[in-house]
């Protein structure tokens, strides 16, 4: 639960989110994704820390950059667990038991719907 947390943190940053879109086309270095984002690379750089840390991304080393790409692990966890939120007692009857929505209505607070509901 921890992790799926984490990446829901990771990804309900725009920026990371566009990040991480782009991630899923390809990989990219930090100077690359900076250029393509309009932000700085250090701002870039921090963005991929939080990512990697969710276990969303991952860099590999290639001469002076790193190349980051989507941790394909980190997805299908991410997406076992959302699969998993599905509702759960399908065909039950809501919190009320099946009454009618009328019931299910909070009470009025209009002074003069009140009186008439009551009679007073």
């Amino acid at each position: 639960m921890e992790s799926f947390l984490k990446c829901c943190k990771a990804l309900g940053d725009g920026t990371r989110f566009a990040i991480f879109e782009r991630l899923l086309e390809r990989s990219y270095c930090v100077n690359a994704l900076a250029k393509q984002l309009y932000v700085t690379q250090s701002a870039v750089s921090q963005h991929m820390r939080v990512l990697r840390e969710a276990g969303l991304v991952v860099g590999e080393k290639r001469g002076y950059h790193v190349h980051y790409s989507v941790s394909q692990d980190g997805l299908d966890e991410f997406r076992r667990f959302v699969q998993e939120l599905q509702p759960r007692g399908q065909g039950a009857k809501g919190c009320c038991g099946g009454h009618s929505s009328e019931e299910n209505e909070w009470p009025s607070q209009d002074p003069a719907a009140q009186k008439s509901a009551t009679g007073r």
